[in-house]
């Protein structure tokens, strides 16, 4: 019987994405001091935060389209309607 699917934090990272896991452990301890398990805990817990970062600006960027289109959407129809007039 297996024991389920490995949750994510607990499977090695890619090959690919080991560049970017050397840059939060270099960010998190730069003089290479901390212990590899805290090292390791504290470059997690940054890319983390990052991604968090990311996500939180993705959104942010969503909602400001979403005004901007509903305004746009307004805006047109309110030249439909004949309000809109030039001259």
């Amino acid at each position: 019987m297996s024991p389920g699917p490995i949750p994510p934090t607990a499977r090695p990272a890619p090959p690919e994405h080991e560049p970017l896991q050397a840059k939060f452990e270099r960010q998190v301890d730069p003089e290479g001091t901390l212990p590899p398990a805290e090292r390791a805990k504290r470059a997690e817990n940054a890319r983390r935060a990052h991604y968090q970062r990311l996500s939180l600006r993705s959104a942010q960027a969503c909602r400001a389209i979403k005004s901007l289109n509903a305004q746009a959407e307004a805006a047109e129809a309110e030249l439909a309607a004949g309000g809109g007039d030039a001259a």
